[in-house]
């Protein structure tokens, strides 16, 4: 039988190496080391001289070309310094206080700075994302759908078709600068259950009251039991032009036609009504109370806020591989390399199917503009072939690797000059657990799937709490 299903590749990365595969930073240290070899040269005699001149060109070559797990030595010297400036001033470990009642306290703005605004549009309510640091809004599209792994490989074609459609329509739109879509899996409603029953149990006195909740738990366990449960969100963020101000108002009632939220409105509308007509229904957009339970989602063991009436965590610790949010344990992986090999819709099947492990994906990505995109091409093809012929000249081999990027290059000129739109995006999958332990065991699993997916990850070590943002509701992560 023939295979009729749409194959997509996608190519080795492009590393925007500024000559033979080095980056700016790799380039500096090499000519930093030159010139103080030369300094040194004209410093000392010659013995001493030479060998000096010889060490710093030696150092700076190690420094630039050795890698380890797909980055420069350069590049984690200045990571382990970021690293450890941060443990000096006490950065990796904060304490922050609740926000009860009318008391305020400073949320941890080091990695969400945001503040969450409720606007009245056309009778409903809307929940708005402020980020105050970027001047970006956002808003927060709840996109339902059937599981993939539950439909036919004609569904999926036909989503995946859909979704094309509705992303190269959010690139003719100057004004939508972002987007991100998320896959999370949460806990079940069933695990909220059962914490509310275990909180009223406290007070009940009665036996055959106490007997009847444990016979109920006992349900809720055989049902529910420990359970995930996937939701998909898309955020859509745009800079707020207009001058806005941080208000203790929980609603901005100001007529959306006059406030500084309505462009953000009208491409909430548009891009829904676009998910609607590409067949993939939305629910809506997520209200303030909406936006919030899911934040605060992500710091919870169980998904219910027992005690804890703050929408931020209370507390926060930065490990050089982790991060530690009250009562749970994050690790933050970037998505380094998608499939080189070619795959169909549903490559991502084994990673975006596994429910047993908390985990959220996602997807930050930013349209460019035709001539930029088209320019853009250009520049990395030639820059690709100059690299080429300046290897051949010095006798070195054009790898497997380079040539399957240089044909990426050509494809991806081809695809915009017919018209396809560009876009720019990055991947993060951020993995939780209660403990140290289950976080080790979830990531081995998580990798697992990732493997399966011809995906390679690369976990973010000493700038986890920067990279656990990139998962939020926020517009960051497209770099």
């Amino acid at each position: 039988m023939t295979d009729n299903r749409r194959h997509y590749w996608f190519g080795p990365r492009d590393d925007r190496a500024l000559l033979a595969a080095l980056g700016p930073l790799q380039l500096g240290v090499i000519g930093a080391s030159l010139v103080l070899g030369v300094i040194a040269l004209h410093l000392f005699a010659p013995p001493v001289g030479l060998e000096s001149a010889a060490g710093l060109g030696v150092m700076g070559m190690t420094l630039s070309l050795g890698r380890i797990e797909g980055r420069s030595l350069v590049e984690w010297v200045v990571e382990l310094s970021r690293f450890s400036h941060a443990g000096v001033v006490g950065e990796r470990r904060m304490l922050y206080r609740i926000r009860t009642g009318l008391r305020t306290s400073p949320s941890p703005a080091k990695f969400a700075s945001t503040e969450f605004v409720e606007v009245t549009h056309g009778g409903r309510s809307i929940g708005v994302i402020l980020d105050q640091r970027k001047r970006m809004v956002s808003g927060v599209i709840d996109v339902a759908g059937t599981s993939l792994s539950l439909l036919d490989n004609q569904e999926r074609e036909r989503l995946s078709m859909a979704w094309s459609s509705v992303l190269a329509a959010s690139a003719t739109d100057r004004r939508t600068v972002r987007l991100k879509w998320i896959h999370e899996t949460a806990p079940d409603i069933a695990m909220k259950t059962r914490a509310s029953v275990i909180t009223n149990m406290a007070g009940v006195a009665d036996l055959r009251r106490r007997e009847a909740m444990d016979a109920y738990l006992s349900l809720i366990d055989q049902v529910g039991g420990e359970r995930l449960v996937t939701e998909q969100l898309l955020v859509v963020s745009l800079p707020l032009h207009s001058r806005w101000q941080p208000s203790n108002a929980r609603v901005d009632r100001t007529p959306v036609p006059e406030g500084p939220f309505h462009d953000l409105i009208v491409q909430l509308d548009l891009l829904m009504r676009r998910l609607h007509d590409a067949g993939i229904p939305p629910r809506g957009p997520l209200t303030r109370a909406q936006l919030e339970g899911v934040t605060q989602r992500r710091f919870l063991l169980t998904g219910v806020a027992q005690r804890r009436t703050g929408l931020w965590p209370g507390a926060m610790e930065e490990r050089w591989e982790s991060l530690r949010t009250d009562e749970l344990w994050h690790a933050t992986f970037w998505i380094a390399e998608w499939p080189r090999a070619v795959v169909t819709s549903g490559f991502l099947l084994p990673l975006l199917s596994e429910s047993r492990v908390r985990r959220t994906v996602a997807l930050a990505m930013s349209p460019l503009a035709v001539d930029r995109a088209v320019h853009r091409a250009e520049q990395r093809r030639t820059s690709a072939t100059a690299d080429a012929q300046l290897r051949g000249r010095y006798g070195f081999a054009l790898s497997s690797r380079r040539r399957a990027q240089h044909e990426a290059m050509t494809r991806r000129e081809e695809e915009l000059s017919v018209g396809h739109r560009g876009f720019e995006f990055s991947g993060y999958i951020t993995v939780s657990a209660g403990s140290p332990q289950e976080l080790a065991e979830a990531c081995d699993q998580i990798e697992q799937c990732a493997s399966v997916c011809h995906l390679e990850l690369r976990r973010l070590y000493g700038v986890q709490r920067r990279a656990f943002a990139f998962g939020l509701l926020n517009a960051l992560g497209c770099q």
